[in-house]
């Protein structure tokens, strides 16, 4: 290995535990609270300029900790979906709604992850200042985009544009929450027994533990739920359509 080589790998894994430690500080403290100085402290950087060396500033950060946590996932997202093109030009709405959950959805239920990204992408999508800059940030997931407005474009034959945009927007508030209460008990020993052991909840004669079941059926009956909500006939008689952006 040259020198040239020795020094980029360096650099690599200086800028992976920079970002490293900022996603743990984002996610517990929350992102406005955390300085720069701080992530740099907490990483291990003598000087903290070290950051603003690799990254310009916390923006610019928060960029690549999203390039770094989500592009994987959408790797994997644009490889199912490669699957299912070659079988089908049109893949059906359940095989469209299962390639849009697995990646996060096998994360999720790691133990070994800590999957902060969950509770970050959670305080991007509730903060009016991030959302702005974020969550129409297509570049940063294509392939969900993509399979988003492929399942747009089969609600909306039956629902009409808006009801059809609107179940898509129930749909992703749901599944983050599910993804967060999956990670958490994939985790928290205390969480589990609260989340896959509901008693004193249900009205049932038997004990349920969710957490004996596997994750290829949990992930099938989040899909199933899916399904069925967004293609709910509606009973709204406001059925107006909007032209939304399509890929």
């Amino acid at each position: 290995m040259n020198n040239k080589a020795i020094q980029n790998l360096l650099l690599n894994r200086t800028k992976t535990k920079i970002i490293e430690t900022a996603e743990r500080l984002f996610a517990e403290k929350g992102i406005n609270n955390v300085s720069t100085r701080e992530i740099a402290r907490e990483a291990g950087q003598k000087n903290h300029s070290a950051l603003h060396y690799h990254f310009g500033d916390k923006e610019n950060l928060l960029d690549a900790l999203l390039d770094y946590r989500l592009t994987p996932l959408d790797n994997k997202r644009k490889f199912l979906l490669d699957e299912a093109l070659s079988v089908s030009k049109n893949p059906n709405l359940r095989e469209l709604v299962t390639v849009l959950i697995t990646p996060m959805a096998e994360n999720a239920l790691d133990p070994k992850r800590k999957n902060y990204i969950l509770k970050i992408m959670g305080e991007l999508l509730t903060s009016a200042d991030w959302r702005k800059k974020y969550s129409v940030r297509s570049d940063k997931a294509p392939t969900a985009i993509k399979v988003t407005n492929m399942i747009f474009k089969i609600l909306k034959k039956d629902l009409g544009e808006e009801i059809a945009f609107e179940r898509l927007r129930f749909m992703a508030g749901a599944i983050m929450v599910t993804f967060a209460e999956w990670s958490i008990s994939s985790s928290s020993p205390e969480w589990a027994e609260t989340i896959n052991k509901p008693q004193g909840i249900l009205e049932n004669k038997t004990e349920i533990n969710l957490s004996l079941r596997s994750n290829e059926d949990r992930i099938t009956n989040l899909a199933d739920f899916i399904i069925g909500a967004i293609t709910y006939q509606s009973a709204s008689k406001n059925k107006k359509t909007t032209k939304l952006r399509q890929v």
